[in-house]
């Protein structure tokens, strides 16, 4: 990317760049053991205590997220990475610390973001979750998307940086859509319907259910002969982005056809709907 700002090809302000923090990992190009790496790099300089991993290898400690941060901005080479999600952390955390303390924990985390807006380190972040925005009210993992959106407001005012929102949605894993889960000023919406009362974009992972979906009958649509387009074309005609891992060049090269294709309007969406149900 570096080079082809450098060459002119791009500017910077054409890509958006987005990266995630919370899960503790080692780092794949030090060959060293997990909890060696840990030991090393993050407990015995002091920028964590042991006791601040949670059981689901979690850390969301002010001063581990903001090691992680410029860690991130060198290895990117950016002096501002466009989105900074807080990654898994309903899933990770809520186990050992409960609902109660996680807010808590969740409110330092946005005053922190915030405070990195100002210095000019992220333009917004968000959160990648798994399941928190797509279980029922009585799942211990539910977050409820409009009381997110409450904390930024209370630490960043209306014009926060809580931006975006990760999670899965595809044809097999459709609860974001399907559900009816979310609670917004008196209503129970989806929670794609939230993010758009909420101003929240979203992107989704695993548009393809990592290649599963491609193995399957999807009927086809609109002339779509491609699987996987007919994949994206779901995902981006129910308002989201999909988020797309490549590792062939013939695959990027596919997917990026998506672009040449216009999303779906209401309607139409609707009507594809109602033929997925046949």
């Amino acid at each position: 990317m570096q080079e082809l700002v450098e060459t002119g090809e791009v500017s910077r302000d054409e890509i958006f760049i987005s990266t995630k923090n919370g899960y503790m990992t080692n780092d794949a190009d030090v060959p060293m053991e997990f909890w060696t790496y840990i030991q090393n790099t993050l407990i015995k300089p002091g920028i964590i205590k042991a006791d601040d991993i949670s059981s689901g290898y979690h850390c969301m400690t002010i001063p581990y997220l903001a090691d992680q941060l410029d860690r991130s901005r060198r290895n990117l080479g950016l002096d501002c990475i466009d989105l900074m999600y807080l990654h898994n952390s309903v899933e990770g955390q809520i186990q050992d610390v409960g609902i109660i303390k996680f807010i808590q924990m969740l409110k330092e985390v946005f005053q922190f973001y915030e405070e990195k807006r100002r210095e000019g380190k992220i333009r917004c972040y968000g959160m990648a979750t798994w399941n928190c925005f797509r279980v029922q009210k009585d799942n211990m993992e539910y977050l409820n998307l409009k009381n997110v959106t409450n904390i930024a407001k209370e630490v960043g005012g209306e014009n926060n940086g809580f931006r975006f929102v990760q999670l899965p949605f595809n044809m097999a894993m459709n609860e974001a859509l399907t559900e009816q889960n979310q609670e917004v000023d008196g209503e129970t919406l989806s929670f794609l319907d939230a993010t758009k009362k909420l101003g929240i974009g979203v992107f989704t992972s695993v548009p393809l259910l990592q290649g599963r979906l491609l193995n399957n009958t999807i009927p086809k649509f609109a002339n779509i002969e491609s699987s996987a387009l007919r994949c994206l074309q779901f995902v981006r005609s129910a308002g989201a982005i999909p988020l797309v891992g490549h590792k062939r060049m013939e695959h990027v090269q596919e997917n990026i056809e998506i672009a040449k294709i216009t999303p779906f309007t209401e309607n139409e969406f609707n009507e594809l709907l109602a033929k997925l149900a046949k």
